[in-house]
């Protein structure tokens, strides 16, 4: 998935932040799907949208833009 999936971030994010961030969001894809959870579906983009948003911040390569 990351050799795949990190060009298309490049253009949005440095290659080691866009690498790190596939490699998360890529695990967690892969363990909600294994093991489903009651606090979240990530099938639903309101349930995922709500799970990953208090993360986003920390993967802010430019710390003057988080709030």
């Amino acid at each position: 998935a990351t050799a795949f999936l990190v060009p298309l971030v490049d253009p949005y994010l440095p290659r080691d932040v866009g690498r790190s961030l596939i490699d998360v969001l890529s695990r967690l894809v892969l363990s909600y799907f294994l093991a489903q959870s009651d606090l979240v579906d990530l099938g639903d983009e309101a349930s995922a949208r709500t799970f990953i948003r208090p993360f986003l911040p920390t993967l802010d390569p430019d710390p003057t833009l988080r709030s």
